[in-house]
């Protein structure tokens, strides 16, 4: 990335570079938004589902990415347009080791999404 680069820079869906590089698990790419960009990125943004960054990396299965926004302090129980948090759709998906990994780092469990559910209820319908 260059100096002055746009670090913010918007695609269709809201998504920033930080978002694209969380959802592929693009591990380098996001310590290095953590450590040189920080001051320039909002590691708590949100795209129009209102996923942030950490909800795209749990969502898709990248525990070490998940480990490492959650080290950056950024909000892990952080709720979508559905009030689902990251640990509604490791549930809803089955992901049991994300799942597992999300609850080991403090997520809050007895979150309920706008349908009335919590996560451990989520996992139990599908």
């Amino acid at each position: 990335m260059t100096e002055g680069g746009k670090v913010q820079m918007l695609n269709y869906a809201d998504e920033t570079p930080l978002h694209l590089a969380a959802r592929e698990g693009k591990i380098l790419m996001v310590e290095y938004y953590i450590s040189n960009l920080a001051d320039r990125v909002h590691l708590d943004g949100t795209m129009v589902d209102g996923w942030s960054a950490f909800m795209y990396a749990a969502i898709n299965g990248y525990i070490l990415t998940v480990d490492i926004l959650h080290k950056a302090k950024v909000n892990i129980d952080r709720q979508d347009k559905f009030g689902r948090t990251a640990l509604h759709w490791a549930a809803r998906y089955a992901n049991k080791p994300m799942a597992k990994k999300l609850c080991d780092i403090g997520c809050d469990k007895d979150i309920r999404e706008l349908e009335g559910f919590t996560a451990s209820e989520l996992a139990k319908n599908y």
